[in-house]
């Protein structure tokens, strides 16, 4: 893949700010990378580590996803989804939220989540996975703790090495996983130059000058295999329509090189 290098470096290097690019094609296991270890906000990424604490502890026994969870007024929170348009008091699985917060990047459902999970338990699990760098402080639209500066953090190699723990089967049901992703609604990035029926497995996030998407990218057709990883984080973006286009861009150009 390295001569692809000077394509996807020309179209990072027009955004201006800071991008951070690490694709892996899965097979070869040949990688491109481009501040792979730069620390970015983590916007709704983060939502990607909820969710595999969710099935660990679905795996433990801890967390059936039949559990049924009741949404209180205090629960609502603004940003992406849909839970802050219902009324307070109906009641929602945790494989509900798991939906909510993964198809739709539901705010709301993922801060019931990490009620029942433990943001703290959520940690645990994201430094034993080996995402060092990257943390998760604070809930979404948590104001108290945006005011201390709290953070949610990541990088594009770690989030590539959890994706990639998840297409190996490291991860419990890594598998639903996967497939819950491939069901994100968010086509403004990753997906923009692809076919509706492409399959794609992943998580777009964004927040003021920050436009992330990252996840797996599959060959065509009935039978899609996992094809290569694809991290690419932005920050100090002023432009989102171009940064957008131009997350699709570097994403089709890996996909039409490879998948050949």
């Amino acid at each position: 893949m390295k001569e692809l290098r000077p394509k996807l470096w020309g179209i990072a290097s027009r955004l201006g700010g800071t991008v951070g690019l690490v694709v892996q094609h899965l097979e070869s296991g040949e990688e491109l990378l481009l501040h792979p270890d730069e620390v970015f906000p983590a916007a709704s990424v983060i939502k990607i580590a909820i969710l595999a604490e969710a099935m660990r502890q679905l795996e433990a026994g801890l967390l059936p996803l039949n559990t049924t969870v009741r949404l209180a007024a205090k629960d609502v929170v603004g940003g992406s989804g849909v839970l802050l348009e219902l009324h307070p008091g109906i009641e929602l699985t945790v494989e509900d939220l798991l939906r909510l917060m993964i198809v739709v990047s539901d705010n709301t459902a993922s801060n019931m989540l990490l009620k029942r999970l433990w943001l703290e338990n959520v940690a645990i699990s994201m430094t034993r996975w080996g995402l060092t760098a990257s943390k998760i402080r604070r809930k979404f639209f948590d104001y108290t703790a945006i005011a201390l500066g709290l953070e949610n953090l990541i990088t594009p190699r770690e989030m590539a090495k959890l994706l990639g723990m998840m297409v190996r089967g490291e991860l419990p049901h890594s598998q639903a996983m996967l497939d819950l992703l491939a069901r994100c609604q968010d086509r403004s990035k990753m997906a923009l130059y692809f076919p509706e029926g492409q399959r794609i497995a992943h998580k777009s996030g964004e927040n003021e000058g920050v436009r992330h998407d990252v996840g797996v990218v599959y060959t065509a057709g009935e039978s899609p295999r996992p094809l290569f990883i694809f991290c690419a984080l932005t920050k100090d973006q002023t432009n989102v329509v171009a940064t957008d286009q131009a997350i699709g861009r570097l994403c089709r150009l890996v996909y039409d090189h490879v998948a050949g």
